[in-house]
């Protein structure tokens, strides 16, 4: 797909929105599932309850949570509550047709409704965020070095429209953050990388499997995750409990939800951000890795004099906020040049999409 074409089939229009007359059943049990229930239920909405393929609990607000077979679809909705990467929406929408619903609100249907009261949740926006930007879609697309990756940005973006569902299923072959589009130029050189969002370890892992690294410098500031990635790690690495940004700043954080672990206005914890410029005024690093919940395009404006000065290779969460896809490559396009970029897709539903930033 070139982006006349992108143009030419993307809706310009609205989403459906529930219909307050008819109740609701929802399915998934987990956080989404839980902040899209009580929305519901807050503005008045019939709530039958819960429905989840295999149950293992009862209730859920004061709810039944049940499978497939023990609902009564009749006259009754279907709002989507999952929305992560973990099963495929395929699956489920395939599930639910068998059980009976002709019409299932996805997620993005769901938040153009009640976008104020759920708050930010990832790549979620309404349609018209997404329409009201295609002159800078446009411009990112005219960045990308291949054809996969100018398909990648503008399939996610329909897939996020409503209008490819099957994109749920798509996961590029190249490897997650470090393959052979990242990796190619060192082959067997020594280098230095920094890991900003380096979780439990498990991205630092992948890294030691396909570099060979000199000194590692990760970033994880969720305490819980820190303890878990000191202990994995030990002395191989340097660990930093801090977050990235683009200044020196005491930051709000929601902490304790693993790899969902983010900066919020509503956090329940206070951390240290710093930028990478002021931890490494002089220190050269070959690879820059950033999985940071959203903060990426701050923490790239603080690496601005790293960049520009070590040329580093880039591998760039790129799912994290609705306009991420097309505002980080352009971002990056600005603070260096003569870089090829790349977008690769990695996981169901659009989650784990990734920007590669490769220097000439």
């Amino acid at each position: 797909m070139n982006f006349e074409q992108f143009r030419n089939t993307i809706s310009y229009g609205h989403f459906e929105t529930l219909d307050h007359g008819k109740p609701v059943w929802i399915f998934g049990a987990g956080g989404f599932a839980r902040a899209l229930g009580q929305v519901l239920l807050d503005q008045g909405y019939q709530v039958y309850g819960f429905v989840v393929s295999n149950p293992t609990n009862t209730k859920l607000l004061d709810l039944p949570v049940v499978g497939w077979s023990d609902i009564t679809w009749e006259n009754t909705q279907l709002a989507m509550g999952v929305f992560s990467h973990m099963t495929s929406y395929t699956k489920i929408i395939n599930e639910a047709t068998e059980a009976g619903f002709s019409k299932i609100y996805m997620p993005w249907e769901l938040y153009a409704q009640f976008e104020q009261q759920l708050g930010w949740r990832y790549w979620l926006t309404p349609l018209n965020y997404i329409t009201d930007n295609l002159s800078k879609i446009q411009s990112a697309s005219q960045l990308l070095a291949d054809e996969e990756s100018v398909n990648c940005l503008l399939n996610v973006l329909m897939f996020r429209t409503g209008q490819l569902p099957a994109y749920a299923d798509y996961r590029s072959q190249d490897r997650h953050y470090f393959n052979q589009l990242s990796t190619a130029k060192f082959k067997n050189k020594k280098i230095k990388l920094l890991d900003g969002g380096a979780y439990i370890g498990d991205s630092y892992q992948e890294a030691k499997e396909n570099l060979n690294i000199d000194i590692a410098h990760l970033f994880e500031p969720d305490p819980k995750n820190f303890a878990r990635l000191t202990q994995s790690v030990g002395d191989d690495a340097i660990c930093y409990p801090h977050a990235l940004s683009d200044t020196k700043k005491t930051i709000t954080f929601s902490g304790g939800v693993g790899p969902s672990s983010a900066a919020t206005d509503h956090g329940d914890i206070k951390i240290e951000a710093s930028s990478i410029d002021s931890i490494f005024p002089s220190q050269h690093i070959d690879f820059v890795k950033l999985d940071i919940e959203g903060n990426e395009a701050d923490a790239l404006r603080g690496a601005a004099n790293l960049l520009q000065r070590c040329r580093p290779v880039v591998s760039m969460a790129l799912y994290h906020r609705p306009g991420d896809m097309w505002e980080l490559p352009l971002l990056v396009n600005q603070l260096v040049d003569d870089y090829k970029f790349y977008i690769r897709q990695h996981d169901n539903n659009s989650f784990e999409a990734v920007f590669y930033a490769v220097p000439n």
